[in-house]
């Protein structure tokens, strides 16, 4: 009896061992694997944040911690400990003052209001801004400040490019996205003024900057509109250009997507005055066609078009509306056929365009919606990269 009980508790504690082994990782496990792997102890991370994501199909902890003026980012798989990816970068506080810029509290006081304070110290004519996250050609800034020398440009756009990781459906259609954008800021350019700038890559004249109120969501786009209303040209510049990675998945872009049309939106009512067709003459044009437009009606007019051209059967051209019904009823099964794709991990550029159009103009909703519940927040949720 003693050997039969002898060998029951061998065998348990070899299963248990077994189980532990193959058993998930919790949260607190994933956190001091992370720690272990920078070589910080619990101590001494600050802001230590622990998130459940999915990176294709597997369950993953994204830990986030500072140290030393450093932020750390590790994916920990939950199913057995992997570090997945791992990341650091310089903290934004931290990076100031390496520059030379002393904060006056430790308080994280935001973009907007970091521009503003180092753009009240910076006293160069010419101040270029980048992402942390991107890469620039070797002659970027050699061509932005070429532009620089005709005196009705205030401000420079560069082009934002995506980085190839592959045709997946938010990498492909992103690129083809930006495309799009980088043509139009051509073509904008060439009849007058390009309308924005993105914080990939852009440039302005110190002496046009205006202070931005702290809970301004697209920075890039209303200092750069703020100088454009002051009679300067945006110029677009080709041959500068910054290279980002796209979005990790449609998930993660969609809080892109909902933070630009928020940002959007808000921008919209702060530039009223560029409403005045009288004063601002072609700009006036290209602002509303091209931005105010997009972010205000056309989402809108997107959503009453099936109800409306339903109601127009029984008017007296019933065939042309049935066929263009039938030929939109077409367009929104293309839409939900790359959703449904992108959903189970395959790969169609062709249907994805259609969903990705969907995808951006629901999201204006979305953005009406997040703006209205995050008044006097200039903060957003960070979007991951691939």
């Amino acid at each position: 009896l003693t050997w039969m009980l002898a060998l029951g508790l061998v065998l348990t504690l070899i299963w248990a061992a077994g189980a532990s082994a193959a058993g998930t990782v919790d949260a607190t496990a994933a956190e001091n694997l992370a720690l272990a792997e920078a070589g910080v102890s619990r101590e001494q991370a600050t802001l230590l944040r622990t998130e459940t994501e999915t990176e294709h199909g597997r369950s993953v902890y994204d830990v986030e911690f500072r140290c030393d003026g450093f932020e750390y980012e590790y994916w920990v798989a939950a199913d057995d400990g992997t570090i997945v990816k791992r990341s650091w970068e310089l903290a934004p506080e931290k990076a100031l003052e390496m520059a030379g810029f002393q904060s006056a509290s430790s308080e994280c006081i935001g973009e907007d209001a970091a521009l503003n304070r180092a753009l009240g110290i910076i006293r160069t004519p010419l101040v270029v801004f980048t992402d942390a996250n991107t890469m620039l050609n070797p002659e970027a800034v050699t061509e932005i400040v070429r532009c620089f020398e005709d005196p009705a440009v205030g401000c420079v756009a560069g082009e934002k490019r995506v980085a190839g990781t592959g045709d997946t459906g938010a990498a492909a259609t992103e690129g083809i996205y930006w495309k799009y954008e980088s043509k139009l800021k051509e073509l904008d350019d060439r009849l007058y003024s390009a309308v924005g700038a993105a914080g990939e890559l852009f440039a302005v004249r110190r002496e046009l900057w205006q202070t931005l109120r702290e809970d301004t969501l697209l920075d890039d786009f209303v200092c750069s509109m703020l100088i454009a209303a002051q009679g300067y040209r945006i110029a677009y510049c080709k041959g500068a250009y910054a290279l980002e990675t796209p979005s990790a998945d449609m998930g993660e872009e969609g809080k892109r997507k909902k933070r630009i049309a928020a940002g959007g939106l808000q921008s919209v009512w702060r530039l009223r005055k560029l409403l005045n067709p009288f004063r601002y003459g072609v700009l006036w044009f290209q602002y509303v066609s091209h931005r105010v437009l997009r972010w205000t009606l056309t989402p809108v007019v997107l959503a009453a078009l099936l109800p409306l051209n339903v109601a127009l059967l029984w008017s007296g051209h019933r065939a042309l509306y049935a066929a263009a019904l039938a030929l939109q009823c077409a367009f929104y099964l293309a839409a939900l056929a790359g959703w449904a794709l992108e959903r189970s991990g395959h790969r169609n550029r062709l249907l994805f365009i259609p969903y990705y159009f969907l995808f951006m103009n629901l999201n204006v909703f979305r953005g009406a919606s997040y703006l209205a519940t995050h008044r006097g927040k200039g903060a957003w949720e960070k979007a991951r990269r691939a």
